[in-house]
């Protein structure tokens, strides 16, 4: 399904969307007559009073949801407010969900009310449009042969002094770029500013049954959450790299006896359900690598009991034995993250980079990078033409998710007290469940690529560029100040050189604390060779400046991403999880204590230390960009 169905409110006329992405334009016809006859199955057979329910607690739970992180609660119900007021509604009652709630409870459930709103609304809409959009694989070069063609064009007409006038206003240009402004004209946040200390949310042990775990009692606004955490065994390449597959497909496959649909028809109606793959660094060792699979829920309070009895069955109980859905799910992932590329490329082309220096950066990339789309590629490749590899790949995902649930995960619970006083109980009920106690153990990927240089042709009329170079791990006395120096670097060179000269939308570096390594990118650039040349500049800028107000602006953009606002819920299930990693208080306490004593002459030396030793290059370019990398040495891979 496309990423645009649903009902769009973004505008002044509500908009239903619904279609599906990654097809062909020959389906187009038969794709709109499948939509039309559902919507003439429903308005035919009606829709359960059960299905109501589940989409109404579903709407319930998204609008008392207040896990907005990074942009406090507050802000996200004024951002809510301000069209209804605009237009004199009562900004009061629209923050009084209760009433409203029961209210849309109460009419959607009266019998044929949705079945007439679908009739009404939809199939007798004579306002309905579909459209196909078709990649064009030559449009890239038809734009830029235009763009040739149209700027020789108007080069004909210019005389002497039109060309003049021309180089007068790129002169100027080029001025006002390095023209320093004055930013005492702005009202301006110092570090006396800076609050003294750091708040973390409260969290106890707990044991019900034969589960233990934390649990943290925090005001969620009628919403629960609940976490298992599979500890990771000893795990070799291959199915490290079938982790993320097994936890994208733990959702999306039947359990137990019923069928995908029938488990997500259930889980509808209970919450939401996501399976991830975590792992850290340890603090001081960026090689060593350990990590967890969570299994995790998060449903409305009164149904506490039943979510923690459907989160305890995700893992067993998945159906492995599904090998035709599961190569759906296989195509499903390529065409998401073949799509993604362009979207995503600085983020691709760092993992990227780091993959070829460190443990933690194989890790990222194989997870959630290029690596992770090469390996999917291949899969559904063989998925097609290999006789028997979809019961091949199940097997393997089989005795993936085997070797997980034999250990007893750790349990974390968040919400109000009397709705984690339930969860244990259904917790504690489960006391005949067997399963070990166990850590997890350190994770066998690689250290480093023979490589140093690599490029990956993409369609795509932009650049990605990222350069990363071997640092330190987290915990580690350098660590607070290359911390400052990605933010200090991008303020001060990289932005104008890279962006407002170069012309990319956007550009930055950063330490990355479980690659352990520190990184330059640029984000849909026209350059490619020229912003190289940028990241090696930067560090010469760097070691001439001595910029006091721009340290400062560094700083304070560095505790303001440690300190960055969390709901209350958000902020237990992070400081739980970080804590479980060694990241606990103190430790961060004692890291932005660092941060904040961080001086110009730190950053030179940690420069000079890290940024003129081993590094590793990662380009996502065009097949014009590639060829010209790849007589330069670089190996290429084509996406």
């Amino acid at each position: 399904p496309s990423e645009l169905c649903g009902l769009d409110d973004s505008s002044r006329q509500l908009v239903f969307c619904c279609g599906v992405e990654g097809t062909e334009a020959a389906h187009a016809g038969a794709l709109e007559q499948g939509v039309i006859d559902v919507l003439e199955r429903v308005v035919r057979d009606g829709i359960s009073a059960e299905v109501i329910e589940a989409v109404l607690d579903q709407i319930e739970m998204a609008q008392r949801d207040t896990d907005g992180d990074g942009f406090p609660h507050g802000l996200q119900l004024l951002g809510r407010l301000l069209a209804p007021a605009i237009h004199g509604a009562d900004p009061a009652a629209l923050l009084d969900l209760d009433p409203a709630l029961e209210r849309l409870r109460q009419r959607a459930l009266e019998p044929g009310y949705v079945d007439r709103l679908v009739r009404t609304a939809l199939l007798d809409n004579p306002h309905r449009l579909s459209v196909t959009m078709t990649p064009d694989a030559g449009l890239a070069e038809a734009q830029r042969s235009a763009e040739r063609e149209q700027l020789a064009e108007l080069r004909k007409q210019f005389d002497a002094a039109t060309l003049d006038e021309i180089r007068r206003r790129a002169a100027d240009l080029v001025a006002r770029q390095i023209q320093q402004d004055d930013p005492e004209v702005l009202p301006s946040l110092t570090l006396a500013d800076v609050p003294a200390a750091m708040d973390f949310a409260a969290s106890e042990a707990f044991t019900a049954g034969p589960y233990s775990g934390r649990q943290a009692d925090c005001a969620a606004n009628g919403i629960i959450n609940a976490q298992l955490w599979y500890p990771l065994p000893a795990l070799d390449q291959r199915t490290l790299q079938l982790l993320p597959l097994l936890a994208d497909y733990a959702a999306e496959l039947g359990s137990g006896s019923a069928g995908y649909l029938e488990v997500q028809a259930r889980r509808a109606r209970i919450g939401s359900f996501d399976v991830f793959p975590s792992a850290r660094a340890a603090t001081g060792n960026a090689g060593a690598l350990s990590g967890h699979l969570v299994v995790s829920g998060k449903a409305l309070a009164r149904k506490a009991g039943t979510l923690i009895d459907e989160l305890l069955g995700v893992l067993p109980d998945m159906r492995i034995d599904e090998a035709a859905r599961i190569s759906e799910l296989v195509a499903q992932t390529r065409a998401e993250a073949e799509g993604d590329v362009v979207d995503r490329g600085h983020a691709l082309a760092m993992y990227a980079a780091s993959a070829l220096l460190s443990p933690g950066g194989w890790l990222d990339d194989h997870w959630d990078g290029l690596g992770a789309l090469v390996f999917v590629k291949q899969l559904d490749q063989a998925l097609g033409e290999l006789p028997g590899a979809d019961a091949g790949l199940g097997g393997e995902l089989g005795a993936l998710r085997d070797s997980l649930i034999e250990a007893r995960p750790e349990v974390v619970l968040v919400g109000a007290r009397d709705a984690l006083q339930q969860m244990q109980d259904t917790l504690a009920s489960r006391a005949g469940e067997t399963g070990v106690t166990a850590g997890p153990e350190r994770l066998a990927a690689p250290a480093a690529a023979p490589s140093r240089s690599v490029a990956f042709r993409a369609s795509t009329s932009v650049n990605f560029c990222a350069r990363a170079f071997s640092a330190v791990a987290e915990g580690h006395a350098d660590t607070p100040a290359l911390m400052v120096l990605g933010r200090y670097l991008h303020h001060g060179y990289l932005h104008r050189a890279i962006r407002e000269q170069g012309g990319a939308y956007g550009s930055g570096a950063g330490y990355d604390a479980d690659s352990g390594t520190f990184r330059f990118f640029s984000y849909r650039d026209p350059r490619l060779e020229a912003t190289l040349a940028n990241f090696e500049n930067a560090v010469e800028w760097l070691l001439t400046s001595r910029d006091a107000a721009l340290l400062e602006e560094a700083i304070l953009g560095t505790v303001r991403s440690l300190d960055t606002p969390r709901a209350p819920a958000a902020a237990a299930l992070r400081d739980i999880a970080e804590a479980r990693y060694d990241r606990g208080p103190d430790f961060r306490r004692r890291q932005r204590e660092a941060v904040l004593g961080v001086d110009i002459d730190a950053l030179h030396e940690v420069a000079r230390r890290y940024l003129r030793a081993d590094s590793a290059t990662a380009v996502v370019t065009d097949a014009a960009g590639s060829q010209r990398l790849g007589s330069h040495g670089y190996t290429v891979t084509e996406l």
